[in-house]
């Protein structure tokens, strides 16, 4: 593993910095009373159970922004408690550092939060300009759930959207990233915390964060991505939003029929459809749209198997099996994002064949999806992101449809399940993963 992979692999696992050094006794711990006292360059070896020890240049300013180099990752971190606490701006996950000092000494040692990283940063050089530069902006991102490996490729490619305009995190953009890691109950508080933060505009997913988001300020810019923007009551129009809200719509609804007609020509036998639904989400108008369009194909649409947090999957596909579904549909959300691959095992245990609206699902072992591309609807977020920070009024922009649909079947899910694809499906299929 070279060092690039070695620090991907270090934000995506929520790495942070902590590593045993045999060659010093440690010195007293130190309450850290604020940014400044530890703003500077760092030399950090990171180690780990899994791979060799890497070294890297982890800078921290006073501003609250840190980045790793190379290859130059970044994120947020703040003072709580006497500790840093640092949170990687592509997966939402991070960890705490503690500052040790005497005997000449002067280092930070921490842990993950996941616990798989160790790292130890001893003093490289000062930052000469550490406060924030003339014209940084700060946006906020509010996420219900992190999303790992996928929430990592969407903020590259969010990322890249927005260097691609000028904007650049920690020259002249600070991005404070906030999740709720699924508990509902957090999300108020988030909110609150970036609207104190004096962020400019947020970046979110519709849902629950949209209205933790308008209590804590009703003026507060939003931009979302959503699978229906006017079905959540967020706009009255997607090409006049009004209000504070604009965005990129997924098209939740309006894919629902040709889901279940590919579904039912990729699994020809299948009759009865069952839905996993996460309960924070209305799912009022999906519903009408999903038994108009299950009726139109002969399918006897099963009533919703609703999750409220991650121990309830198992009981849900057990509903499933009792009330003799033959498919499943997995609608995109946040939540069901993030915990994936627990529903993609469940779908293999219980022999439910599964469409999916995105093609991570079926990346991680998913059967087939059919739907826009994710990294496509974070970058043109990126998009509506500059123009509100170049004066723009969210309501003024109107809310953007994707343009690329892709069609992604995975073979070697459809054999453990013993289905065969018709040819003609596959025929159809943008990728198909043998």
């Amino acid at each position: 593993m070279n060092r690039r992979d070695t620090v991907f692999a270090l934000l995506a696992l929520g790495a942070g910095p902590h590593v045993a050094n045999a060659q010093h006794a440690l010195p007293p711990a130190k309450p850290i009373t604020d940014l400044k006292s530890v703003a500077g360059q760092w030399d950090a070896v990171v180690s780990s159970t899994t791979s060799p020890s890497g070294q890297f240049l982890w800078t921290i300013r006073e501003d609250g922004s840190y980045e790793i180099t190379p290859p130059g990752l970044s994120g947020t971190a703040r003072v709580s408690d006497g500790k840093l606490l640092f949170r990687g701006a592509m997966t939402g996950r991070g960890g705490s550092l503690t500052l040790h000092e005497g005997g000449g000494q002067r280092l930070l040692r921490g842990g993950s939060d996941a616990g798989v990283y160790t790292f130890e940063l001893r003093p490289s050089a000062p930052v000469a300009a550490s406060a924030p530069a003339a014209g940084m902006r700060r946006i906020g991102i509010l996420a219900l759930a992190g999303g790992g490996r996928v929430t990592q490729a969407a903020g590259q490619a969010f990322r890249q959207g927005l260097r691609e305009l000028g904007w650049v995190e920690g020259q002249n953009l600070v991005i404070e990233y906030r999740s709720a890691e699924g508990k509902l109950d957090r999300l108020p508080e988030l909110a609150t915390e970036l609207i104190r933060l004096k962020v400019e505009l947020i970046f979110t997913a519709c849902g629950p964060q949209v209205p933790a988001i308008m209590k804590a300020s009703s003026a507060m810019p939003i931009v979302s991505v959503c699978p229906d923007f006017i079905g959540a009551g967020m706009v009255k129009s997607l090409a006049h939003p009004g209000g504070n809200i604009t965005g990129i719509a997924m098209l939740g609804r309006e894919l629902i029929a040709k889901r279940l007609e590919i579904l039912k020509t990729g699994v020809p036998k299948a009759s009865r459809v069952a839905l996993l639904w996460y309960a924070a989400y209305d799912r009022t108008l999906f519903a009408q749209e999903m038994e108009g369009a299950a009726r139109a194909l002969g399918l006897k649409l099963l009533p919703f198997f609703e999750v409220s947090g991650p121990d309830d999957f198992e009981a849900a596909f057990a509903a499933m099996v009792k009330a003799h579904a033959d498919v499943v549909v997995v609608p995109a959300d946040p939540f069901s994002l993030a915990h994936r691959q627990r529903i993609i095992e469940l779908a293999a245990r219980n022999r439910l064949p599964a469409m999916f609206d995105l093609r991570e699902y079926v990346d991680a072992g998913g059967l087939i999806s059919y739907g826009p591309q994710l990294s496509e609807m974070t970058a043109r977020g990126a998009a509506l992101i500059d123009k509100i920070l170049k004066g723009a009024k969210p309501g003024d922009l109107p809310v953007e449809q994707p343009t690329k649909f892709e069609l992604v079947i995975n073979l070697k899910t459809a054999k453990a399940l013993r289905i065969t694809v018709p040819q003609s499906v596959l025929l159809r299929a943008d990728e198909v993963i043998e």
